[in-house]
C-alpha cells in the first residue's frame, strides 16, 4: 500500500515538474518580448535626477545607469534600442569668446557635426528651458552600421558657467511612445 502511495505521489511530483518546466519555457521568451517593447507597463512613476544646478524626471520603467558627468537613461531593455545621455559640463568661455547665445549653440552644433562620421542635422531649432534660451537638434546617425534618430536638446546657464545636454539616440525611429516621454523629460527639466 505504501508503495502504491510514494509511486503515486512520485507521479505526482514529476508531472508538476514537467508542467513548471514547460511553463518556464513558453513563459521565458513572451517575458522577453514584454520586456524589450513595454508591452504592459503600467505608469509606475518617476525619479528625479540631479546634475549641477538641474534637476529632471524619468519614467520608472526606463533603466538608469550613472555616467561620468551625468546619467544613461535606457528606455528599452536592450542597451542598443535607444539611449538618454545626460550630461552637464563647467563651461567658462562663453561671456569672453561669444556675444550672442545662438552663435554659442550653432559653433556647438557645427562640433557635434565633426565629432561624428556620419552625421545629418535634419532640424535645428531655437525654444526655452527654464525661461532661458535652449537650442534643439534632430538629426540621423550611423552607430556600428546601424541608423539611429536622434535628438539633442542644448541648455547653457550662463550664470552657473555649465552647459547641460540631452542626447536621445533611437535605433531606426523614434515611435511616438518614445517622443512623449521624451518630451515629458524635457519639460520637467528644473532648477534647484
Amino acid at each position: 500500500m505504501q508503495n502504491k502511495k510514494t509511486k503515486k505521489l512520485f507521479k505526482l511530483f514529476l508531472i508538476f515538474i514537467v508542467v513548471d518546466v514547460f511553463i518556464f519555457f513558453i513563459s521565458s521568451p513572451i517575458n522577453r518580448v514584454i520586456q524589450k517593447n513595454n508591452i504592459g507597463y503600467k505608469e509606475q512613476g518617476y525619479s528625479t535626477y540631479s546634475i549641477k544646478g538641474i534637476s529632471y524626471d524619468i519614467s520608472n520603467k526606463w533603466r538608469t545607469e550613472s555616467a561620468k558627468n551625468g546619467y544613461y537613461h535606457y528606455p528599452y531593455v536592450d542597451n542598443e534600442d535607444g539611449v538618454l545621455y545626460v550630461y552637464s559640463k563647467y563651461f567658462n568661455e562663453f561671456t569672453n569668446n561669444y556675444n550672442d547665445i545662438n552663435e554659442y549653440y550653432k559653433d556647438f552644433v557645427d562640433g557635434f557635426k565633426k565629432s561624428e562620421s556620419y552625421i545629418k542635422i535634419i532640424s535645428e531649432q531655437t525654444f526655452k528651458i527654464n525661461n532661458k534660451d535652449a537650442y534643439k537638434v534632430n538629426y540621423r546617425t550611423i552607430i556600428n552600421d546601424i541608423y539611429y534618430d536622434g535628438e539633442i536638446y542644448i541648455y547653457l546657464d550662463v550664470d552657473a558657467k555649465t552647459i547641460y545636454a540631452f542626447s536621445f539616440n533611437i535605433k531606426d525611429s523614434i515611435s511616438s511612445s518614445i517622443r512623449n516621454d521624451i518630451g515629458k523629460i524635457i519639460n520637467s527639466i528644473r532648477e534647484r
